[in-house]
């Protein structure tokens, strides 16, 4: 069976959930009974109904007590009881309120844990923290500026939390009380003891009482104030109590606090690097050490639940993720404490951790800078100072590996030395910070070197080393050392190998990207993963960076059918009829590589194929592998190891470059199968997605950081506003074309028989070019076309530029992006990221953005220039966009993948490898293969038909509502008396028919027309739009067709008379059969379809009284549904999966009209649809009679195009009338 990714997470959570043994079934379904009917086992009822129902998974776990507890955890969706098992447990929560006023329980106390007698009824207590007054950005920018002098104006405050504690610290401030002024504080129980104690450090110590530790800021500032003081080392010895609480012991404890003093003033080297950096660097106004200098993320993330309104507040104007001191001890200045005293004002208590945060957010936020203070060598002797960038958080281990490390720091230290396997100079090249020129390699290595994946030597790999032994990483102990202690015994190899042959199952891996990119290091991460599960790669590649890497099995290919492989006669195989696509996919690729001649003219393509199948087939057949990763789905090897993988029942996963760079894309439901559409979600999921710029707005700012570009020497030039200058001056809309790979999208396949279409209409980005730029120029001559050509696209453009035109080929594709009104592409990755920037995107391909309603969609030719008008005038923009948001929310939260951890997609290569090996664990061998492997097949044919028509939906005569989503478009030139009882009639005959009126004047000079639709604006239930320009009926028509969007249209002319039922009546023959696309209904002036004088047509005698009797007269006769050559357009209803299948009205064809709608309806018949007529519906037609006037120029003209294209029409037409079906319903009028 295959999952999405979403769903590989909800397996991956729910197997954790069963694992832990919190689930009890017996309960569950002894306590609802109701399970058992639903054909789901207990686990998976709760996992993904009863927890949302508020039912207990056991006796003891209350699930709506939890999420009510913990509104953190509600408000990620995640199933509490996983929470709990993965999380809550060590954080101490509590599994439901009879367990609270006690300590929380452990795993294996929950497991003896018996139901209460009595359950007590436990309230939702929460803490509100008032929110002080906003601090303001430039508050510490006006604080001093002055120099620092030890012994002036220098100042160390100490919170002694313990007079006992006060032994610890003696000996620091002995030696530091000649130059500094000190200040000690403690609370009522200590104070007494400290000041004795104070007595026989220095007598000049000022000792103050200070409740709890809590608010020493408004004790400290008015002291140093008095005092002069300009700058202040904050130490405490409070700490010593949260880290008990932590676990920690007391040596341990007591190490911390020591490496945090002897850190801040533990020698004259330290602090005369703090009096340099403070006075050689005027915007630092924090120091503090290194060694605890940690994200604050991470530590918010060690309790989740507690309330920090300060810090989130403040914070939000941030872009990531800042450092703050773990130890909660610093110097800074003066300037910094009164701000942080603005910031609490008011606030009666805050925690430790909200004000170490605050310390550190309130230069971030002043655009004030942070140093770090490091030992440069082991005997502490040399200090130095590093600025890091603006929210650079480098350090990451835990305060407990921390003092693990520095216990052992010296025996590491010596083990180190003495393996010869640090490199110092080659160290030091991973390191660009000048400062640390003189910081001892193994030194900086022990300490941080390997949090930051940096390695010690050339021979040594500290990521893969990780990723090969979790259970180090998990440790947190100094890879390196690990290796050195524990490697032989274990065997541990220090450059891992794929190849070692110690993993029980294999998988292959193909990847195409020939040049270095971040997704080679996401793939070498995730084969190291799987080998630590047990499960060998083999990559199939022609990527250098994967074919040299020590250790990796790969095979050297290319996606390419060549004549590499072995001749038939040494193989022994049959061959399916499925190879023929292959033949023809490397048919088309050789053809437009200009490769088909040369090297592989002495063997034919099809007998390439052929062996290449033959070799692959005995490949899988005698490796066995349990899956394969294939790249794409376009080049000729992908789909022949696709179609191979499904006769053989090998699963299989699609995976490519993802929408952005840094990511890679899964199919894992393997519903890529036309053109690379993905199914889901589909428009109507997004529409029910409430997602704004805001929610996406991290993913954006990522994006646009992320300078990684496959294609950099085509990316150089970044003057983007210098470019548009002069037309942006003269008000031109700028349109951007951005091409695409034709051979890698897909796109050259289009028009080939026998293979999976990836394009409807261009089969190269050159068609696409010029068919854009021909309706850019018919609707707005004035615009500007800007064309980025895919960097592999070879066609010399520059030739083929017009007035208009701008070459943009070596220009940042993301300022010109940024740039345009509109953009237009057939590549998925190009449409991701308009629409990442709200921009109006045109799709003009096939590709995952299809069927999102997120873009404006082009299913036909002339499509184009009625959706890029709508682009351009951003018609229906807001709730394209809206989906465009909730698109690129899903795929970074379900589809892509991470290949590091600063991608923000939820998914890393430890979630793809966790599920691979998942996926093998639970699949059968090849050679065992049963039943249950083969729903495959049915999956893929559910999701993902051979010949799937995606655009259509499924529509029946069953359920059919009285209205079913219809607006009546009404095209308005003149005469507003006769438009006035056209619109008031659709308005009165409206009823229960729920539909909407859209109502569209095309800039014609009669003001009076113009007033009057002013007027019907604010009447409910009519849209009022207005063309620029006057286009004429097609163009206009068609604009009512694509403001519509998924709603079926009855287009109506403005001088017609309509009557109640006259819309669900037309609705009801529009559904009588799925192959309908147009009906039209009965009238007196109406052609073939006119009950008067047929059918040359009549005059309108008698008004809507007339049209409301012959109506009744009609309806009395049953209306029966009767097909037609053609439609009408004074009244046609169209359905919008014939407008999806076809296009709209060909407005460059026909120009400003005359017989747009008879090419419409031609065009329907020969894709299989038909057109009927309503024999229940009359509408009145007061117009002029119908091919009255045939000497009329534009008449003449659309009749010879008809006649052109359609050769059988008018002759057709002739014997229509002869048969004359309608005359049976002219005797009922």
């Amino acid at each position: 069976m295959n999952y999405g990714v979403g769903q590989m997470r909800e397996y991956i959570r729910k197997k954790r959930i069963e694992k832990s043994g919190l689930f009890d079934p017996h309960f569950y379904v002894s306590t609802y009974t109701d399970v058992v009917e639903s054909n789901l086992d207990p686990l998976s009822h709760y996992y993904y109904i009863g927890w949302k129902e508020g039912r207990r998974p056991n006796h003891y776990f209350d699930t709506k007590w939890y999420l009510a507890r913990y509104p953190d955890v509600a408000r990620t969706g995640v199933n509490p009881l996983y929470h709990y098992a993965m999380y809550g447990i060590k954080e101490g929560r509590y599994p439901s309120g009879e367990f609270t006023g006690r300590k929380a329980p452990k795993a294996h106390e929950l497991a003896a844990h018996r139901p209460a007698f009595q359950r007590r009824s436990t309230g939702d207590v929460s803490c509100v923290v008032a929110a002080p007054a906003v601090a303001k950005r430039d508050e510490l920018a006006s604080g001093t500026a002055a120099l620092p002098i030890a012994g002036k104006n220098m100042a160390i405050y100490v919170h002694v939390a313990n007079a006992d504690d006060l032994a610890l610290v003696m000996p620091l401030l002995v030696d530091q009380s000649d130059q500094y002024r000190i200040y000690l504080s403690a609370d009522s129980t200590h104070y007494s003891a400290v000041v004795e104690g104070a007595k026989k450090i220095y007598t000049d110590i000022r000792v103050s009482e200070l409740a709890q530790g809590r608010n020493w800021w408004s004790l400290l500032l008015p002291l140093l104030k008095a005092d002069r003081m300009e700058f202040f080392c904050c130490l405490s010895t409070q700490q010593l109590r949260t880290w008990q609480d932590q676990g920690l012991s007391r040596s341990h404890q007591e190490r911390l606090i020591a490496l945090s003093f002897q850190g801040l003033i533990g020698s004259k080297a330290v602090l005369s690097n703090v009096v340099d950096a403070f006075a050689q660097n005027p915007d630092v106004w924090l120091i503090g050490s290194a060694l605890f200098h940690r994200p604050m993320a991470a530590a918010r993330g060690f309790d989740p639940a507690a309330a920090h309104p300060i810090l989130d507040r403040y914070s939000s104007s941030l872009a990531g993720d800042w450092g703050y001191f773990a130890n909660h001890m610093f110097w800074a200045r003066i300037g910094l404490l009164e701000a942080l005293a603005e910031l609490f004002k008011g606030v009666s208590e805050a925690s430790d951790l909200e004000v170490a945060g605050a310390v550190s957010l309130l230069p971030l936020l002043s655009g004030k800078r942070v140093a770090l203070l490091h030992a440069f060598d082991r005997s502490t002797r040399a200090h130095g100072i590093e600025i890091p960038q603006s929210g650079d958080v480098p350090y990451t281990s835990s305060l407990k590996n921390t003092i693990i490390q520095e216990m052992n720091l010296g025996q590491d230290y010596d083990r180190l030395l003495s393996s010869s396997m640090v490199d110092r100079e080659f160290y030091r090249t991973q390191c660009d910070q000048s400062q640390f020129e003189n910081y001892d390699a193994v030194l900086h290595y022990l300490r941080f070197g390997a949090h930051l994946g940096l390695d010690p030597c050339k021979s040594f790999s500290t990521r893969k080393y990780l990723w090969r032994y979790p259970d180090v990483a998990r440790a947190g102990v100094n890879p390196l050392v690990h290796y050195i202690k524990y490697g032989a015994n274990r065997q541990a190899s220090p450059v891992l190998s794929s190849s070692r042959g110690d993993g029980r199952y294999r998988v292959f891996v193909s990847c195409w990207l020939k040049n270095k990119e971040s997704i080679h290091d996401g793939l070498l991460e995730l084969s190291e993963r799987l080998l630590a599960d047990g499960v060998r790669t083999t990559f199939v590649t022609n990527a250098a960076t994967l074919l040299s890497e020590p250790g990796v099995e790969a095979l050297s290919t290319d996606f390419l059918i060549s004549n590499l492989y072995p001749k038939l006669s040494s193989c022994n195989v049959s061959f399916p009829d499925w190879l023929t696509e292959i033949v023809e996919m490397t048919r088309c690729w050789e053809e437009v590589m200009m490769t088909s001649e040369g090297a592989r003219a002495d063997v034919g393509i099809e007998a390439r194929v052929r062996s290449a199948y033959a070799f692959w087939k005995v490949l899988f057949e005698e490796f066995k592998p349990r899956m394969m990763l294939i790249w794409g789905s376009t080049a000729p090897l992908s789909k022949l190891h696709y179609r191979l993988c499904l006769d053989l029942s090998i699963p299989s996963l699609i995976v490519e470059r993802g929408h952005f760079p840094g990511t890679i894309s899964i199919d894992l439901l393997a519903q890529f199968g036309r053109g690379g559409i993905n199914l889901r979600p589909h428009s109507a999921l997004l529409a029910n997605v409430n997602c704004s710029e805001s929610d996406i707005h991290h993913y954006a700012e990522w994006v646009r950081k992320n300078q990684e570009s496959p294609y950099s020497s085509k990316n150089c030039k970044e003057n983007v506003e210098e470019l548009l200058s002069t037309f942006r001056a003269e008000q031109r809309k700028i349109v951007l074309f951005i091409g695409v790979n034709d051979l890698g999208s897909g796109t050259a396949y289009a028009g080939r028989a026998g293979v999976e279409e990836h394009s409807k209409l261009f089969s190269s980005s050159l068609q696409a070019f010029h068919a854009v730029r021909d309706a850019l120029r018919a609707i707005d001559p004035k615009a500007v076309l800007m064309l980025k050509p895919h960097p592999s696209d070879k066609t010399n453009y520059s030739a083929l530029l017009s007035d208009g035109d701008v070459l943009v080929d070596s220009h940042n594709i993301n300022p010109l992006i940024v740039a345009a009104d509109v953009c237009v592409s057939l590549s998925t990755t190009a449409l991701a990221r308009c629409m990442l920037e709200a921009k109006a995107t045109l799709n003009i391909g096939i590709s995952d953005i299809s069927m999102k309603g997120a873009a404006y969609e082009c299913s036909s030719l002339t499509d184009i220039p009625v959706q890029l008008r709508a682009a351009l005038h951003g018609e229906g923009l807001e709730e394209r966009s809206r989906k465009g948001f909730a698109f690129i929310k899903y795929i970074f939260e379900e589809q892509l993948v991470g290949v590091d951890e600063t991608t923000p997609a939820r998914l890393g290569i430890r979630d793809l490898s966790e599920f691979i090996s998942g996926r093998i664990a639970s699949s059968p061998v090849m050679s065992k293969v049963d039943g249950r492997l083969q729903g495959r097949h049915l999956l893929r044919r559910l999701f993902n038909p051979a010949n799937p028509i995606f655009y259509k939906e499924d529509y029946s005569t069953a359920g059919l509502k009285p209205s079913r989503g219809v607006d009546v478009v009404i095209p308005v030139y003149g005469d507003a008396a006769i438009t006035k009882a056209c619109i008031d009639s659709v308005l009165l005959a409206r009823g229960q028919d729920d539909y909407r009126i859209v109502v569209i004047f095309d800039a014609s000079p009669y003001e009076d027309v113009k007033a009057l639709l002013e007027d019907y604006r604010s009447t409910e239930g009519v849209v009022v739009l207005f063309n620029p320009v006057n286009v004429g009926y097609p163009a206009t028509a068609n604009r009512g067709m694509a403001y519509s969007q998924d709603r079926d249209v009855i287009l109506l002319n403005s001088d017609t008379l309509v009557t109640p039922g006259w819309v669900s009546r037309l609705q009801r023959h529009a559904y009588s059969s799925d192959e309908v696309a147009t009906v039209t209904p009965f009238s007196n002036n109406a052609s073939i379809f006119s009950l008067a004088d047929f059918p040359r047509g009549a005059e309108l005698h008698g008004g809507l009284e007339e049209v409301a009797r012959v109506n009744e007269a009609l309806v009395s006769a049953g209306g029966d549904t009767i097909e037609v050559p053609v439609g009408h357009g004074f009244c046609m209803y169209v359905k919008r999966t014939a407008v999806r299948e076809l296009g709209f009205f060909d407005e460059i064809l026909f120009g400003r009209g005359y017989s747009e709608e008879v090419d419409f309806c031609l065009r329907a018949r020969s894709l299989g649809f038909k057109n009927v007529c309503a024999t229940d519906v009359y509408v009145g037609h007061v117009g002029g009679v119908s091919f009255a006037d045939t000497a009329n120029a534009r008449k003449v003209a659309a009749r010879k195009i008809i006649s052109d294209k359609f050769p059988d029409y008018f002759p057709e037409i002739k014997k229509f009338v002869s048969a004359d079906p309608f005359a049976s319903y002219r005797k009922l009028v």
